[in-house]
């Protein structure tokens, strides 16, 4: 350290910064005399500054009564006894039990304790703690007899305590974070003796984990000559520490429940925490909270360092406890979790290599000579080492330049000066005169005059005057020092907000959760850093300067958008869906997630391999092959995938791409230490729309791939697909077209080679002898070098995307700046969605999509599809006439019932899931009872997951009708029970009554329209739920009816907070819809499509008050605040909220659980149904027009259900061949 200011501040930091009393009685009885810089209390008071670290963890709150301005009653002598003036006879029995005087027992006291008058140390239960005696030194005002009690009160508690040997035990309360060992709690044990704190951390409050602590905790004191003969613990695991110290020869005593006074370890709890909590603050700002229990030794260490012997005052607690003090020149400390970089060794570093690894220091190595221990974040794990460069965070005070040195003392002067007498003032104003004219003669002879100087160019220099000084209130100049040295940092690395925020450093070498990496020390952060968010993260584009932005005025948020992904990937999407158990709601566009990657056991849920006589579904290659009639077809896949990875395949001609090399026993060994051998997933996959429908998809482990690089890649979502089909059936000439790219991830080279193994037994026979395996294989495993991308490699969408955009830049296509997936072209009238290989392309002249075709076949093998007719798993009718479009997913339930072999229902199930029970008077706003059936073992939790993450794409892609359903479900699958199952099979017979959902979109205006809705405590723990349907059509007009379409978008989630009433529920559907609402208003507008305000249709008045600010805020006060964004955007122009009666509300179905007939009856709005199915959707009547009337409602409506009844085998409203104009649907369909 330049400074002794920052070298005191470094060991103040390595001893976990102390409150500085302590430290100064620390050093004034030898206890830290082997630290440098601190041998001298003068030097610390001089230049150690206080500590923010210090504050946080020994703050507390100010005792009440400290300089009091009550008036203090007259002073009394409490020994005059024989004063009857006084009125003060002898002691107060509560006070004397013996009935002797107050002198006479303090006295006895004295003497059986052995403790001199002189000496400030009380005989108390637990030894003073220094920040105690701090505050008793400021409490010297209290009134005498309040002394006496309280030394009587302590002095029963020592005498009560004779016996040697005795320890209090303790558990804290669970730390903010889990260790990386696991731990979560310390068990604190306190040495009446030696006044020493001993602490280990524990996994949980387990017998078993405690009862090894107490082990660990006994071996070490024994070790050290000292043998516990009682122990006073708290009950829990009371059988246990019976047995265990039954074996210890050991008495215990436990203390009753929530009595915090007899355990002295209560204490020292609060003392270590305080002591733990500021070393915490000491740390790094990146150090990672899982390493806190690493820190546990020094802590200790230092805390006892601190505190004196209760055997030995001359002697520290560490001392008395070791029999030897703390030599800090043998074994140095730093401060705790300081950044680091530790020497690497020739032979564990490349020649070009860095010299050096970034650590964070955890601790001393008490078994070494002058070593530190480290946590390798490279590595991910701990190592001793002598040979590192520590840099502390929060030990560096502000060092002023010269100008700012010499500024500093003349306004100093200045200021002083003007405050001095006269003759004072005087006197040093003339000496410093005489200093500055020797100055001024020495370095420039020739003076131009008084007060100036000459400078380069001949013109004088005036002195600038000097700052007046500053003024208190009181009249008396104050003394100000600008850029004086700060007070120290700290951090608060447990704060609940740093908690949420900050990354989890963890063992495991996964893909997404990967220990956080220590920034370079020296190095400065980089002015830009990009963002994983597709939606915050500007793209690499070409720009040209043919194309203008898309005039607006408005703003829009940066939001996180979903991705799809195509029919290769689904499954792979499914398993991440199902494994995910925090997931409470369903998908929701503002939710980021990243592509996953398959796993061998959920890989292949979609098109499962089928037995051709038992009809089993296979999902496993070994398990494939196992099967006579079916091994030879599968090996022949086999042979062919793995040929067009490697060097091709003779059996089927397949040509080889070079992207994986097979490694002999030479270049196996040589393999960078920095790569993971990763496995490899076999999936198979029977794909009929395809030439060949046996695919073998060999798949790496990519969760145990460390890459260093970006990894997200800007995909489409279905929000912007299905935006994409109403454009094409809504722009005239328009039509679509489908390009897939073969092997679009095998063609892309890699940055960095890979490595991945495949156990020997799995290549069929002519594979082994084509490349001699025999006698390459090692330790039965074939050794791949991966040079280019194949699936399951984290990186391989983001490189393969980047080289796409690469080769299709110079022919003018370029990526939609805000809306990830979606492309277009500088001139042409063409446009695109990109969904991995997978190119959904509107165009209106067949120029066009030939030149996109041409442009990508000249580097990849593509496939055309001009009539449109399958996209990312969905099916397409088109029908340019009438301009439609209908979306199909066949054969996709009966797959996904086969797969979970669900039986057919015996009878009908037109209802997805359950209704609540109706209830009537003050019970209906009860909340939802807890469901207390038997929970699901493990194997029938994976089936609700799997259940659900199969149907998920399902129910956003075509039918919406299960979502509500689903959502249920998922909050539910993380602690499912056996009525869970039940809803999970009645949602799988819904399925199979209702197998194939078709959505229909038709020529529109293309304004975004919304429906929003709310249900309030219509789900389980009070909690209520939201809805919102997104359509495309036109402007509503009042007092005609809607012009209604397929939906792009249906938000059906659970609100995560409680709401307090139905109108703040409504209101959080308002905020949740335009929220979705502004992301697809942009990927509109990018599109081709402007938007005026966007019309949002609400049922109630309240939340549409609140929206358009026309009621006056009193209670709804009390509301979340992000609701009240809604607000902001209405008058900003972006949404046109509007009540209307809530049975005209299409939000109203996904907002709650119906039952069967009411589905039966809103299903042909929901969905398309042939010859059923409006168009249009008729007004309904205020409720306060059909107050005392009776009879039948108009165009289909019922009193006591939402939406009108549609009749059979009759369509409302009618639909012309061509696009027609807004006028003309609305004349049509209010005809």
């Amino acid at each position: 350290m330049p400074t002794k200011q920052q070298a005191m501040k470094y060991i103040h930091q390595c001893l976990f910064s102390p409150p500085i009393p302590t430290l100064l009685r620390a050093i004034e009885n030898d206890q830290l005399k082997s630290f440098p810089h601190i041998q001298r209390t003068k030097d610390v008071r001089r230049h150690l500054a206080a500590s923010p670290a210090t504050a946080k963890g020994h703050m507390k709150k100010p005792r009440a009564g400290l300089r009091s301005t009550r008036p203090k009653p007259p002073k009394q002598s409490h020994y005059n006894m024989a004063s009857p003036s006084i009125g003060i006879g002898p002691a107060p029995p509560k006070f004397t039990p013996t009935g002797m005087s107050r002198r006479r027992l303090q006295g006895l006291i004295n003497h059986q304790l052995n403790i001199d008058n002189q000496t400030t140390q009380q005989p108390t239960l637990i030894p003073p703690d220094p920040e105690d005696v701090a505050e008793q030194e400021e409490q010297a005002t209290l009134k005498e007899d309040e002394k006496l009690k309280s030394i009587n009160v302590f002095c029963y508690a020592a005498l009560a305590d004779k016996i040697e040997g005795t320890i209090y035990t303790d558990i804290t309360g669970a730390l903010p974070h889990r260790s990386l060992e696991g731990n979560l709690y310390y068990l604190i044990a306190y040495i009446h003796d030696m006044n020493a704190i001993m602490a280990r951390p524990i996994k949980s409050t387990k017998s078993e984990d405690i009862v090894g602590a107490f082990e660990e905790i006994f071996q070490y004191l024994k070790e050290r000559g000292y043998a516990p003969k009682l122990n006073v613990t708290d009950n829990q695991a009371a059988t246990q520490i019976k047995q265990f110290l039954l074996r210890n020869d050991c008495d215990w005593q436990f203390v009753e429940p929530n009595n915090h006074r007899v355990n002295a370890a209560e204490r020292a709890i609060q003392t270590f925490k305080n002591h733990f909590i500021s070393g915490l603050c000491c740390t790094d700002s990146e150090f990672p909270l899982q390493l806190w229990d690493q820190l546990t030794e020094q802590a200790e260490l230092t805390l006892n360092l601190l505190r004196t012997s209760r055997r030995d005052p001359s002697k520290s607690a560490y001392e008395d406890l070791n029999g030897k003090p703390f030599d800090f020149n043998r074994t140095p400390l730093a401060p705790p979790g300081t950044r680091s970089v530790v020497y690497e060794h020739p032979t564990s570093r490349t020649s070009w290599g860095p010299r050096g690894s970034d650590a964070w220091y955890v601790g001393p190595a008490m078994d070494h000579y002058r070593n530190y221990r480290f946590f390798i974040i490279d590595t991910n794990a701990y190592r001793t080492s002598a040979s590192c460069k520590l840099f502390p965070q929060h030990c560096q005070y502000y060092e002023p330049t010269p100008i700012e040195h010499a500024t500093e003392v003349a306004e100093e002067l200045i200021t002083t000066t003007e405050t001095l007498p006269k003759r004072q003032r005087f006197a040093i104003l003339t000496t410093v005169a005489k200093a500055l004219q020797k100055i001024i003669r020495l370095r420039q002879p020739s003076s131009e005059g008084e007060g100036e100087q000459s400078n380069s160019e001949g013109g004088p220099t005036t002195v600038p005057p000097s700052t007046p000084p500053a003024t208190t209130t009181e009249g008396v100049n104050k003394v100000i020092r600008p850029n004086t040295p700060t007070v120290t940092t700290s951090t608060n690395p447990t704060a609940p907000r740093v908690l949420k925020t900050k990354p989890r450093t963890h063992q495991r070498r996964t893909r997404n959760n990967i220990p956080g990496t220590l920034p370079p020390p020296t190095s400065p952060p980089p002015s830009h850093q990009l963002r994983r968010s597709p939606r915050t993260q500007q793209p690499t584009r070409v720009e040209f300067e043919e194309i203008q932005p898309i005039p607006s005025n408005q703003t829009f948020p940066m939001v996180q958008q979903h991705n799809i992904i195509s029919q290769d990937a689904v499954l792979a999407y499914f398993g991440a869906t199902m494994m995910d158990t925090h997931a409470t709601n369903l998908w929701r566009p503002t939710q980021l997630e990243f592509a996953p990657t398959a796993t061998e056991d959920i890989m292949h849920y979609c098109a499962p391999v089928t037995h051709p006589i038992t009809g089993k579904a296979m999902k496993k290659y070994a398990e494939v092959i196992k099967c006579e009639e079916l091994r030879e077809t599968w090996e022949t896949a086999f042979g062919k995938e793995f040929g067009g990875l490697a060097q091709g395949d003779d059996r089927t001609g397949q040509k080889g791409t070079d992207t994986v090399v097979i490694l002999d026993h030479e270049q196996i060994q040589q393999i960078p230490a920095d790569r993971v051998v990763t496995y490899a997933s076999i999936a198979t996959d029977y794909r009929e729309q395809k030439d060949d429908p046996n695919r073998v998809r060999i798949t790496a482990g990519g969760n145990l791939i460390n890459y260093p690089g970006e990894l997200t890649t800007r995909t489409a979502d279905l929000q912007t697909t299905k935006i994409m089909w109403n454009s094409v059936v809504s722009t005239p000439g328009a039509k679509y077209c489908c390009f897939d790219i073969s092997n679009f991830y095998l063609g892309t080279p890699l940055d960095r080679y890979e490595y991945m193994k495949i156990p020997l037994h799995i290549f069929p026979a002519h594979v082994k002898q084509q490349y001699n395996l025999h006698n390459l294989a090692y330790k039965g495993q074939v050794y791949l070098e991966i040079r280019r991308s194949i699936w399951g490699l984290p990186q391989a969408g983001i490189l393969s995307n980047q080289l796409l955009k690469q080769r299709l830049a110079p022919h003018g296509y370029y990526e939609c700046e805000h809306t990830p997936g979606l492309w277009r072209h500088k001139t042409r009238d063409i446009a695109f969605t990109l969904v991995v290989d997978d190119f959904g392309i509107r165009y209106t002249n067949k120029a066009d999509a030939d030149h996109l075709y041409e442009c990508i076949a000249e580097h990849y093998k593509v496939k055309a599809d001009w009539e449109g007719k399958m996209y990312c798993g969905i099916t397409l009718d088109w029908d340019y006439e009438k301009r439609t479009v209908t979306l199909s997913m066949p054969g996709y339930v009966s797959k996904m019932l086969t797969n979970f072999n669900h039986p057919p229902p015996k009878k009908p199930q037109d209802s997805p899931h359950p209704s609540q029970p109706r209830k009537y008077g003050m019970a209906a706003q009860d909340p939802i009872a807890e469901d207390a059936s038997p929970p699901l073992n493990p194997t029938q939790q994976r089936r609700i997951q799997q259940i659900v993450g199969a149907g998920l794409y399902y129910g956003r892609a075509v039918d919406n009708t299960i979502l509500v359903a689903l959502g249920s479900l998922a909050s539910e699958q993380a602690n499912p029970t056996e009525n869970t199952a039940k809803r999970a099979n009645q949602l799988l017979d819904y399925l199979a009554t209702h197998p194939d959902a078709k959505v229909q979109f038709r020529a529109s205006d293309m304004i975004l329209n919304i429906h929003s809705d709310a249900s309030y405590l219509s789900e389980p723990r009070a909690r209520s739920r939201i809805a919102g349907v997104h359509f495309l059509g036109s402007i509503p007009q009042d007092h005609k009816p809607i012009i209604i379409n397929g939906f792009v978008h249906v938000v059906s989630n659970i609100l995560k907070c409680v709401v307090a009433s139905a109108a703040e529920a409504e209101l959080g559907g308002l905020f949740h819809n335009c929220k979705e609402a502004k992301v697809l208003r942009l990927t509109l507008e990018e599109l081709g499509h402007p938007q005026p305000p966007t019309p949002v249709h609400c049922d109630n008045a309240t939340a549409t008050g609140i929206a358009n600010d026309t009621v006056k805020k009193h209670r709804s006060r009390s509301m979340e605040k992000n609701y009240f964004w809604v607000t902001d955007q209405v008058k900003r122009k972006q949404f046109d909220v509007k009540w209307h009666p809530g049975k005209e509300n299409l939000a109203d179905y996904p907002s709650k659980h119906h039952e069967a007939s009411h589905h039966r009856e809103v299903r042909p709005w929901m969905l398309h149904i042939e010859t059923i199915s409006p168009l249009t959707l008729p007004r309904a009547q205020k409720p306060s027009t059909l107050r005392g009337c009776v009879g039948t409602l108009e165009d289909g409506y019922l009193r006591h259900a939402p939406l009108p009844r549609i009749p059979k085998r009759k369509r409302t409203g009618c639909h012309n061949d061509s696009r027609t104009s807004t006028r003309q649907q609305q004349q049509s369909g209010g005809g």
